[in-house]
């Protein structure tokens, strides 16, 4: 992926210069196919998706320009094959232990009879298994998915109907060309810089 600054005519797959023919060359040389379709500047495709396997790169879309860029930004998905395990972790919910009940369940043990005449190693064990005991029993688990989507925190309601403003605006002027709805992108686009 990337920035190539070569006008390639990729349908008919040829270079304006002998600058773009060898880098053309290149490409077939490493059985590279490019994935993007549509113009990312302008009237011209300067950004592309470059990949040696069938399949591997899908869903592409040309997507408006983030920020005051002048190129358009190029979204796809890579499809990879992996061995994954759905991992939980189970967290203690301290905020709903009962810890009243608990103390007074450890109230009534007579630790003096269940600790007699052992070595400080095994009444340490006895004393750790027990409270292990009254933890399942008073405090409640939740189970935390490891493979959920990370939290976005700068990821902000105000930032995300900015940008979907923007890309309504972007489809709107890319659709009917008009420079007034240009001008409405642009406007939207430069309004985007201060959204905090």
């Amino acid at each position: 992926m990337g920035d190539f600054s070569l006008h390639i005519n990729w349908a008919n797959q040829i270079g304006s210069s002998a600058e773009e023919e060898d880098f053309l060359e290149c490409i077939r040389d490493g059985f590279l196919n490019q994935y993007v379709e549509e113009p990312t500047r302008g009237q011209a495709i300067l950004d592309w998706v470059l990949c040696n396997e069938e399949g591997l790169v899908s869903d592409l879309v040309v997507q408006s320009p983030l920020g005051n860029s002048d190129h358009n930004m190029v979204e796809f998905c890579i499809r990879m094959e992996s061995d994954t395990v759905n991992s939980e972790t189970r967290v203690l919910n301290l905020n709903k232990g009962d810890f009243e009940g608990m103390r007074r369940e450890l109230a009534r043990i007579d630790w003096q009879i269940i600790l007699k005449g052992l070595t400080v190693e095994m009444q340490w064990q006895r004393f750790k298994d027990r409270m292990d005991e009254l933890q399942k029993l008073f405090i409640p688990v939740w189970r935390k998915n490891k493979t959920g989507k990370a939290a976005q925190p700068w990821l902000t309601r105000e930032i995300k109907d900015s940008v979907k403003s923007k890309e309504e605006a972007y489809k709107l002027a890319r659709g009917s060309g008009k420079p007034e709805d240009w001008e409405k992108f642009r406007t939207q686009q430069r309004g985007d810089q201060g959204v905090n």
